[in-house]
């Protein structure tokens, strides 16, 4: 099977293609193998449908071939004539098979306007079999400057803001001016004069506003005067506010509410209870409070900034009045533990708010758990009698104390006394027959039979 070579080498040798004894020896090598493989054909040029051009524009030349060819792109005179035609570009494309390029070629600045000019591909193996087969109008460019500066414009603006001017000086031969955002959100009102306003949309981004001049022909210049333009949003929500104390007290001061801050943005903060006083950081992020006599209320932070005020945040505050009561009785578990035990729970009714502090008179005491809670739980160890002493506090500060005296046991019970019956030698089928000891305070008796069918019935 015969295989194919293709190789493809673009050179720009527009000045050897007018020129052909340097290039002879090396088409002749090419078309020797072209020829013998293809045949003798011609190159066609594709339609453009650019039109009217610009001189200075860049536009795309597509044409075919049947092989590889030195090509050369050429420009006709205003009245389609090829006598004397403007080279756009040339190149050697070397290939055994057919080629289909597509070419980008600069129309020359200075070109004379005119609505009679054709554009054709040439090869010199493969010669044009004509051009793009319509008329181009080709409007030539003053070569205008871009505007110089900007006289009047806003470099920061906000997101959702409108009206925003912009203008540059005249330009002489313009006859207007073109403007473009390469960011998103922006619409130009009269955006062909030399000052046109812009809406900001509220999901505006930033990007560069840009300007150039066109001419009466309605060509543009090459170059356009460019400004970045930052577009600013309204502040996010603030964070959560977090307070020094949760619940302070309503006579208090050095309370402080915070969030986080963020850089370019102030902060408006106000109550809605009354008796607080901000004594520092009003427009911070961070605010010391005061409080006289102060009842429940609200905090309020918005954030704002140049373009205004974003979303407020709130904190609902509950304030403490005054020291707390004195708390309930202390209920044991035990009443009169034994002095070396453990697990021993004392406790008093809870309240929101409140801590406890927790204190025994005697020795030997231990609190093992909640120490400043409502209920603690204790071990003894060989401890003496004592008072137990639990005091309530606050934001406000301590209320009064509840005491509980503790009568401790030192030991296990001593043997009970001679049990007493009330018949010594009862019936061995009898009732209400009593057997006694004498009492002991703080002791329980546990009562047993070796015998079978007596039943205790009391005690």
């Amino acid at each position: 099977m015969k295989k194919i070579f293709t190789i493809a080498i673009q050179i720009k040798l527009s000045a050897l293609y007018f020129n052909k004894k340097y290039i002879s020896s090396l088409l002749g090598i090419i078309g020797f193998f072209l020829l013998s493989t293809n045949g003798y054909s011609q190159t066609t040029t594709s339609p453009i449908a650019f039109s009217p051009i610009c001189a200075g524009s860049i536009i795309p030349v597509t044409y075919q071939a049947p092989s590889g060819d030195f090509f050369v792109i050429e420009l006709s005179d205003a009245s389609g004539s090829f006598a004397a035609p403007t080279t756009l570009w040339s190149g050697l494309i070397f290939s055994f098979s057919a080629v289909n390029p597509t070419q980008s070629v600069t129309i020359p600045l200075g070109t004379s306007t005119g609505s009679g000019y054709r554009i054709r591909v040439n090869g010199v193996l493969n010669p044009a079999s004509g051009d793009n087969g319509s008329n181009l109008t080709i409007n030539a460019t003053a070569v205008l400057s871009p505007p110089t500066s900007f006289t009047t414009s806003s470099a920061a603006v906000c997101q959702g803001q409108s009206g925003v001017a912009y203008k540059v000086p005249a330009v002489a031969g313009a006859t207007s001016y073109s403007w473009s955002y390469s960011g998103t959100g922006a619409t130009f009102t009269n955006g062909t004069t030399l000052n046109p306003t812009v809406a900001f949309s509220a999901s505006a981004t930033s990007g560069n506003i840009s300007v150039s001049t066109i001419n009466a022909s309605g060509c543009s210049s090459n170059t356009s005067l460019t400004m970045a333009v930052t577009v600013n949003t309204l502040p996010a929500q603030p964070s959560v506010i977090t307070p020094s104390v949760v619940s302070p007290c309503n006579s208090s001061a050095g309370i402080t509410y915070t969030v986080t801050n963020v850089a370019g943005v102030t902060y408006a903060w106000s109550y809605s209870g009354t008796g607080a006083v901000i004594t520092s950081g009003s427009t911070s992020n961070s605010i010391t409070v005061t409080y006289t006599a102060a009842s429940n209320g609200t905090w309020t932070v918005t954030p704002s900034n140049a373009c205004g005020n974003g979303t407020a945040q709130t904190l609902a505050v509950t304030l403490i009045a005054g020291a707390p009561a004195q708390p309930s009785v202390i209920t044991p578990s035990v009443v009169s533990p034994c002095n070396s035990s453990a697990g021993i729970t004392y406790t008093v009714t809870n309240v929101a708010g409140v801590t406890y502090a927790w204190s025994y008179s005697g020795t030997g005491a231990v609190i093992t758990g909640g120490s400043t809670s409502n209920s603690i739980t204790v071990t003894y160890t060989a401890a003496s009698n004592g008072t137990w002493t639990v005091t309530p506090s606050n934001a406000c500060g301590n209320g009064t104390a509840r005491t509980l005296a503790v009568v401790l046991i030192a030991g296990a019970p001593a043997q009970p006394s001679v049990i007493t019956p009330s018949v010594v030698s009862p019936c061995n089928t009898s009732a209400g027959i009593t057997y006694t000891v004498t009492n002991v305070a703080g002791v329980t008796y546990a009562w047993s039979y070796s015998g079978t069918g007596a039943v205790i019935t009391g005690g």
